[in-house]
């Protein structure tokens, strides 16, 4: 008998380790999951015992999925990642204003994207690819990254509607997510980061190596504290806002903008910071505009701001257009040209 109570325990044991997700597993035809919808099933349903690749195939995948909070049995920090071909395109035909994303992370952390084009395929202007969301104030997204990823938007939208990257309005406690190494283009923002700003936003958002080109309102656009935003490149159109800004950090204490290379067809400002308590460094960028409506290369206040050996080129008739212009409570202003 008591044998046999072992047996028994050791086989229901052994049967609920076998339903965590742990390795390498292929999707599409052929593959361990045809869809991404039943792979993500899978992941929400029995969690992570281990790390764990998703190996997308080549060609589409017409498919909308929300990743949730699962569980990981071991280290809060497993990794899962969804790995594309270069070739994978994800994108969602059936988007509304009600159920606007083709991924999004509901309280999903460590989570990766990489190798995969995201396009826009929904009814405009609902055109949002990946959507950040907290569960509550303590249980956000966090610690996810998107990389060497293609993310193709709704082209002169001016609706956040259709920014490619982002976080549910009124939402905070998304930290540390990174984006590096990709293509945005067009959309409202490429980079909308800014669910909640008070009491604070947000924190630690990276956004690095990546390259912006077109989008209607801002390439980045982050309202949390302790962002590094670094050696990104920036291109508008002619069908940028009048509000334009390349670079936009509204509630910026402890951030860094460094490296970058913002260039203006149109809009109004390259990069925007505004300051508070902790320092915030403005270093090494290259910024040029090239329009009538360009009003600032580079516009900070507020807080301790250091702006250094940056360049800035403004090529605008208007009589109150700046290189860069400052507002109070500044830090170091030098080396500039």
């Amino acid at each position: 008998m008591f044998r046999f109570v072992l047996a028994a325990v050791f086989i229901c044991c052994a049967g609920s380790a076998h339903a965590q997700l742990a390795g390498s597993y292929s999707i599409g035809p052929g593959g361990d999951y045809l869809s991404i919808s039943d792979a993500v099933a899978d992941l929400n349903a029995n969690g992570v015992s281990d790390e764990v690749s998703f190996k997308l195939t080549a060609g589409a995948f017409d498919e909308q999925v929300t990743i949730n909070s699962f569980t990981r049995f071991g280290p809060a920090d497993i990794p899962v990642t969804f790995q594309g071909t270069g070739t994978t395109v994800w994108e969602f035909s059936g988007q509304s204003s009600a159920a606007n994303w083709v991924v999004r992370l509901l309280g999903a952390d460590h989570v990766t994207f990489e190798g995969i084009t995201f396009e826009a395929a929904g009814t405009s202007p609902n055109g949002r690819l990946i959507v950040f969301q907290s569960v509550s104030s303590s249980n956000g997204a966090t610690n996810n990254t998107v990389k060497d990823c293609t993310l193709l938007g709704f082209l002169g939208l001016n609706s956040d509607a259709s920014s490619l990257v982002y976080e549910a309005a009124s939402n905070r406690g998304n930290d540390d997510n990174r984006f590096q190494d990709n293509t945005f283009t067009y959309g409202y923002a490429g980079v909308d980061f800014r669910g909640a700003a008070t009491p604070t936003g947000s924190q630690g958002i990276e956004v690095i190596g990546n390259t912006f080109e077109a989008q209607t309102r801002a390439g980045v656009w982050i309202d949390g504290q302790n962002a590094e935003v670094d050696n990104n490149t920036l291109t508008n159109a002619i069908w940028a806002t009048s509000s334009f800004r390349g670079l936009e950090l509204p509630n910026a204490a402890g951030s860094e903008v460094t490296d970058n290379v913002v260039d203006l067809a149109d809009g109004a400002i390259g990069i925007y910071v505004r300051g508070s308590v902790d320092p915030v460094t403005v270093a090494n960028n290259m910024v040029s505009g090239h329009a009538g409506t360009v009003t600032a290369g580079i516009d900070v206040s507020g807080g301790s701001i250091d702006v250094v050996f940056n360049s800035v080129l403004i090529q605008s008739a208007g009589t109150s257009a700046a290189p860069i212009r400052t507002g109070s409570t500044m830090g170091a202003i030098r080396n500039n040209i």
